[in-house]
């Protein structure tokens, strides 16, 4: 098998659609030895930033010195970008290694796709020898794949409405989904500031005996100041939190090479989660939390990839990512006309996005991604007319986003969003691979 055909093979179960569950994925890796009981975890669920919070605290961990297994979905260009080591991506020879081991139990137990992907990664993370797995929920939490891990912390970024039509139409039901993976005894580390799921995921813990962290009243990071390309802040613990550890003394400027008001939250939550696995004897130190913040990679978020014009890639694909991408643009950039290029899959609230995009765009490229599933570029069209917008649709991104490069001047920006597929294919146009 090559490495082509061992892609494919794990493409082509695509077929077997979304199937929610542990009992297969529990088989699968009961006929591989039990990989996922071999390393700790740190599992983390969420709606939107959990993939960056992710980034952070992979990039901190080794930065401490620590073998730090990342697992993250999707992928933007490389299907190996979801398997990493130390920030490196498992290499080819191992992908195909692992899907010729895993195959024929994959085929009889008819797994998904991201049921095999996940045995595939942690395979890889137990042979390897890690000393800890960071792990991202694919979709929910409490029926997830990934929830076959043993954490030694669990982290639940802020939620919001996405993938309603498995995980429930209100914030209640989907905060009950994403807080199943919360286990008992173990520390939730999370964003409290949001009343309604806080109130759920208090419960869930009460419920198990986990300790609550709530990291939004944990961590002061003063006034930071917002750039295109960076953000730069002083973070303090909270004279207000109720929480006794103090696990760090005084910060000095740390600079995140994340842009966005909205990885403000993620930061905390990631300096939360430092200073539990400090007291869980792990040698974290300021300075690796610096190193940390400043080197990680995590391509498609507010990433600006030209200027003159302005060219920025982001991966928001919810109202609420869309929400916060409106925000920073209108705060951190300047610019004459908005051209978006945008291409979501059918199963998004477009509308919503469209809703909070819309008002401060010029002009709308709709695209179509190469992925099953894409909503065609002339409904998206037809719902951006609705906005008296300039709307010109493509049917493929390549030729959409080189449409609206024409079609910018120096003063303008063109952001390209909607999907993690319409980022990735637009990666692939300018020649920027993911590290």
């Amino acid at each position: 098998m090559t490495y082509g055909e061992a892609v494919k093979f794990l493409y082509d179960l695509e077929g077997f659609g979304i199937k929610l569950g542990l009992d297969n994925v529990t088989r699968l890796l009961g006929r591989v030895g039990d990989p996922h009981l071999a390393f700790p975890a740190i599992h983390i669920a969420g709606t939107n930033g959990k993939g960056s919070t992710a980034a952070m605290l992979g990039s901190t961990l080794t930065a401490a010195g620590y073998k730090v297994g990342l697992y993250t979905s999707p992928h933007l260009v490389d299907f190996r970008e979801r398997i990493c080591i130390g920030g490196k991506k498992i290499p080819k020879a191992r992908v195909v290694q692992y899907v010729e081991m895993i195959k024929p139990a994959v085929i009889e137990l008819k797994c998904t796709f991201f049921e095999s992907v996940t045995a595939l990664g942690f395979l890889y993370f137990a042979e390897q020898g890690i000393d800890l797995a960071v792990v991202e929920v694919g979709m929910g939490g409490r029926l997830d794949a990934t929830n076959v891990v043993k954490p030694l912390l669990t982290i639940i970024t802020p939620i919001d409405y996405d993938h309603s039509e498995h995980l429930g139409r209100d914030l209640i039901s989907i905060a009950r989904e994403k807080g199943g993976i919360i286990k008992k005894g173990v520390e939730l580390v999370t964003d409290g500031s949001q009343p309604q799921t806080a109130d759920v995921l208090k419960e869930i813990c009460r419920q198990v005996q986990a300790p609550f962290v709530d990291s939004s009243s944990t961590w002061d990071l003063g006034v930071p100041r917002f750039y295109r390309r960076f953000t730069s802040f002083y973070p303090k613990r909270s004279n207000t939190t109720p929480t006794p550890l103090r696990g760090f003394g005084k910060f000095p400027l740390v600079k995140l090479t994340l842009p966005g008001t909205h990885q403000m939250a993620n930061v905390r939550l990631v300096l939360s989660a430092c200073e539990r696995l400090k007291f869980k004897h792990f040698n974290i130190k300021i300075d690796h939390i610096i190193e940390g913040l400043k080197k990680v990679r995590w391509p498609g978020r507010m990433q600006l990839v030209g200027e003159n014009p302005l060219i920025l890639l982001d991966v928001a694909h919810n109202p609420g990512g869309i929400k916060a991408l409106r925000e920073n643009l209108i705060q951190l950039f300047s610019y004459n006309k908005l051209i978006l290029v945008f291409g979501v899959l059918k199963h998004k609230d477009y509308r919503g996005m469209i809703r909070e995009m819309a008002p401060i765009c010029d002009h709308v490229i709709p695209v179509e991604p190469q992925r099953k599933g894409a909503l065609p570029s002339t409904e998206l069209a037809r719902e951006f007319s609705k906005c008296t917008l300039k709307v010109s649709p493509f049917k493929g991104v390549a030729k959409g986003f080189s449409y609206a490069l024409g079609l910018a001047s120096k003063d303008d920006l063109v952001c390209v969003t909607g999907s993690h597929f319409t980022v990735g294919e637009a990666l692939q146009v300018i020649g920027i691979k993911c590290p």
